[in-house]
């Protein structure tokens, strides 16, 4: 009943952002009360997975300053990963995204008024998030940006290559760059099929990469490190829960699962 269950989380998403319509209204006029407008997009995550009956489990390989402002960079294999940081991910920042986001029924109506988008193809709207993107971090603000520019892995959960974008930003600002590995996500939702396995949501930040220092001839470094801590993550945590699933079918005598 997989359709069934997707159904639900179609019209939990649309129907609690309903709800919250009237408040977002009100609070996306005026830029001054962006902060009270995200609160109340992990409201509506928390809710989401709440009544769709998600688990999401966060694991800090640090302890996360409030003073100190942070680019973010995730993998990015699934619609999923936006809600889960969104849930996951404490204090006030912007996503970084494509501008296709904002096409979104319901969804893109918030993001676009709230985030910072940019059309890759374009030079002028990638000039324009870049100095958006620069002056969220000198207000303080931290950034999360999925540095492979978007969803384009065929073989998941192996990454595809990572956008300079976010490094550059970071050495130029001497902000530190958190890899943040999402295993699960493209099981429950790739592209736009949803399956309940009953896996939890995990998401791991790992260890801040310190850029201050640093120049632009350490941005390929710093790139490939972050890809590595990301990947790394993510084929240990693939290969222990396989290990977990065929230890559970070795004791279900008879058990024959279908793919």
């Amino acid at each position: 009943m997989a359709w069934l269950y997707s159904l639900w989380v179609i019209v939990t998403f649309v129907g609690v952002f309903l709800l919250l319509l009237p408040a977002y209204y009100v609070f996306l006029s005026n830029p001054k009360w962006n902060r009270i407008s995200h609160k109340l997009t992990k409201i509506w995550g928390r809710a989401l997975f709440f009544l769709a009956g998600v688990r999401a489990i966060k694991v800090w390989e640090f302890d996360p300053d409030p003073s100190e402002t942070y680019i973010f960079c995730p993998n990015h294999f699934s619609y999923a990963d936006i809600p889960l940081m969104a849930v996951t991910l404490p204090g006030y920042w912007k996503f970084v995204g494509k501008r296709s986001l904002e096409k979104i029924p319901v969804f893109g109506y918030m993001y676009r008024r709230l985030y910072i988008l940019v059309e890759r193809n374009s030079r002028l709207d990638s000039y324009r998030a870049l100095h958006a993107c620069l002056d969220a971090l000198d207000e303080k603000i931290s950034l999360v940006i999925f540095p492979e520019g978007g969803i384009f892995t065929n073989d998941p959960p192996s990454m595809t290559r990572l956008k300079d974008g976010p490094f550059r930003m970071a050495i130029e600002k001497g902000v530190s760059i958190v890899p943040v590995s999402i295993p699960f996500n493209w099981i429950f939702l790739w592209d736009t099929k949803i399956n309940p396995k009953g896996l939890p949501l995990k998401i791991t930040f790992h260890k801040p990469i310190d850029t201050k220092g640093l120049t632009l001839e350490d941005l390929d470094l710093v790139k490939e490190k972050t890809r590595s801590i990301i990947q790394e993550s993510l084929d240990l945590e693939f290969k222990n829960e396989n290990r977990q699933r065929d230890r559970q079918q070795a004791r279900t005598p008879g058990k024959v699962e279908v793919q």
